[in-house]
């Protein structure tokens, strides 16, 4: 029942956004467990935002701004975690796979 009233209330500002998304990915065991985390989090939220669409409980302009709000929240936590995992990939000379 809670999560049927979740797609009612409207989305948290980017702050709430970001306190709800740490604790999803906390506790990732690896890379593609926070990558799948990430991806429930986000369809989770978009279809909130089509729910409130639908429900006219929103319009365009705002849904569109929850929208980029959720992108970025989501492009925040996963930024840290694609440099850390590709951060071995550092000691590679890029420049000799092309001579």
């Amino acid at each position: 029942m809670q999560s049927i009233q979740l797609l009612i209330v409207t989305l948290p500002d980017r702050a709430g956004l970001a306190e709800d998304l740490a604790s999803v990915v906390t506790g990732a065991r690896d890379f593609e467990e926070l990558l799948d985390l990430l991806r429930r989090w986000t369809g989770e939220r978009r279809f909130q935002v089509g729910v409130q669409l639908l429900r006219r409980d929103t319009d365009g302009e705002r849904a569109g701004a929850a929208l980029a709000d959720i992108a970025e929240t989501a492009l925040a936590v996963l930024l840290p975690a694609v440099t850390a995992d590709f951060a071995p990939l550092k000691t590679v000379n890029m420049l000799s796979c092309c001579s």
